[in-house]
């Protein structure tokens, strides 16, 4: 499974900051927002068209495939007016995505009380933005909870897209202690180093150093047969040594790969340009290691 996140958008900012992060769609573990018909597809799970948007900066958000139903084709619609900034449009769109869904299939997609709440924000109708955020955080904390059996998830990947969703919705609200409650819930496999990675990445973007160095460290080992996969992450774990004032580790995880050619060149450069960045700032720019 490949995963991809975007940790630093989980900075604590203030209320209406946020709420466009949420439309905009926090990616962890390589999930995003959806729109779509519970009865035929998961209303709130990542779709293939959601992710393919993401991953090619379109502008506009794909129409889902499966959106054969009025509700799905107004969801997607609201979306678009959404983003150009036609806010009345994208309220009445909404309301009627959830209505005519709810009516057709007695389901409710988290990701319509999102974008309902967002267009909300922007038409400064704060309250009943927040009442939408809610609905949307308690239907995500309930899917969640069907996914838990004794505490562990029967679906690891949908799991954290679901606690992902909850934790930015949390952090939107204003509850940082439920935010970092649910994001240590996050699971990666112990045995991919793709997903420990990513959790790295995570930690790493609120912060939470400790629990970061751990997760580089499994995608170190499990890397250590792979010289090319195991340089990229040390160049991005010595990233992180430094953001945490810790230059000298940061440096001693890269010394050695700014002359190697085994490696890709990509991580080569890193290494280099990292190395420059540390000494630049000490003003020991005659200590560089490389030619």
């Amino acid at each position: 499974m490949t995963l991809r996140c975007l940790a630093n958008a989980m900075r604590s900012v203030r209320f209406v900051a946020l709420a466009g992060l949420i439309g905009a769609g926090l990616v962890i573990f390589g999930c995003g927002p959806v729109g779509g018909n519970g009865a035929v597809n998961d209303a709130n799970t990542p779709s293939n068209a959601a992710q393919g948007a993401a991953a090619n900066g379109a502008a506009t958000p794909e129409l889902p495939k499966e959106a054969k139903y009025p509700h799905q084709v107004n969801a997607a619609l609201a979306k678009v007016y959404l983003q150009y900034g036609i806010i009345d449009e994208a309220l009445r769109l909404y309301d009627l995505a959830i209505v005519q869904q709810l009516r057709a299939t007695n389901t409710e997609d988290a990701e319509n009380w999102i974008g309902l709440a967002d267009a909300l924000v922007k038409a400064n109708q704060k309250p009943k933005a927040e009442a939408a955020y809610r609905r949307a955080l308690a239907i995500y904390e309930k899917l969640l909870q069907e996914k838990m059996v004794g505490g562990a998830a029967t679906d690891t990947k949908l799991a954290n897209f679901y606690i992902s969703r909850i934790a930015v919705l949390h952090q939107v609200l204003g509850d940082n202690a439920s935010r970092m409650k649910y994001l240590g819930m996050l699971v990666a496999d112990e045995k991919n180093a793709a997903e420990q990675l990513e959790l790295a990445r995570v930690h790493a973007g609120l912060k939470n150093y400790e629990k970061s160095e751990a997760a580089f460290k499994k995608a170190l080992d499990l890397t250590r047969e792979n010289a090319k996969d195991n340089a990229t992450i040390r160049v991005e774990y010595a990233r992180v040594l430094r953001d945490a004032k810790r230059e000298d580790d940061a440096l001693a995880q890269i010394q050695d790969l700014v002359n190697n050619k085994e490696i890709s060149d990509e991580a080569r450069k890193g290494a280099r340009r990292l190395m420059f960045e540390i000494y630049e700032a000490r003003g020991e720019l005659d200590k560089i290691a490389f030619k």
